[in-house]
């Protein structure tokens, strides 16, 4: 992020707003984002929701000032993507389903480089989160082999590994849905699903004043939110 950023004041009860509003029954966002719930806060605390945390870490536009989102069709009519998008049958519910992946693994990757870094271990950017939780060799190509938290992980006893599992499985993340005002920005076509998700420019994070509503998707995002509030 640009260090020149203004700081947007929320006070406790449009927070608490915003999320009241991502537990109702009917929502119609234009479009959804996941996210860990640590970049939330930030959001809460300063107006901004990061964009990345990585700048420059490889060529993809997410590790380069872009956010991506899965649009809901409908909405896009009179956008000039509305041809390009492939989700006639999408509404809230398909969504918002597609993105809780996205946000989950998001939410995993935060919590194993905080216990990381807890540890006094090097935090291995390419470890994936969720190739360790399907038991599937993570990847390793940042510090010394003995020096990354993926080789750490291979030396606990399978009890603590366990531990660490039913930790995560615990954690799903948070969904934003993101509100009208979004299309006075450039909305772009997405990279990985082109078809399927859209993307914006946004080197300072986006502006809290495109959410409609935040959603925390398991117990441990609510309370962190809650405790946020009080």
């Amino acid at each position: 992020m640009q260090e020149c950023i203004m700081v947007i004041k929320l006070d406790k009860k449009t927070i608490e707003k915003l999320i009241e509003k991502g537990n109702q029954e009917t929502r119609n966002p234009v479009m959804v984002h996941g996210k860990c719930v640590e970049a939330i806060e930030i959001m809460l605390s300063t107006g901004y929701l990061p964009s990345s945390y990585s700048f420059g870490r490889s060529k993809h536009p997410g590790d380069n000032g872009y956010l991506f989102f899965h649009p809901r069709k409908s909405a896009f009519q009179n956008h000039s993507l509305y041809e390009v998008l492939y989700t006639d049958e999408w509404g809230t519910n398909e969504i918002e389903i597609q993105s809780s992946y996205y946000a989950m693994s998001k939410q995993w990757h935060e919590t194993m480089k905080r216990k990381c870094v807890g540890l006094g271990y090097e935090w291995d950017l390419d470890f994936s989160a969720v190739g360790f939780m399907d038991d599937i060799d993570v990847i390793d190509f940042g510090p010394p082999l003995e020096d990354s938290f993926a080789y750490y992980l291979e030396t606990l006893p399978e009890t603590e590994i366990k531990k660490i599992k039913d930790e995560l499985w615990c954690q799903k993340g948070v969904m934003l849905g993101i509100n009208s005002d979004v299309f006075e920005l450039k909305i772009e076509q997405g990279v990985d699903e082109p078809h399927h998700e859209v993307r914006i420019y946004l080197p300072e994070g986006l502006n809290i004043k495109y959410v409609d509503y935040i959603k925390p998707l398991g117990d441990y995002e609510q309370g962190k939110l809650s405790d946020f509030c009080l």
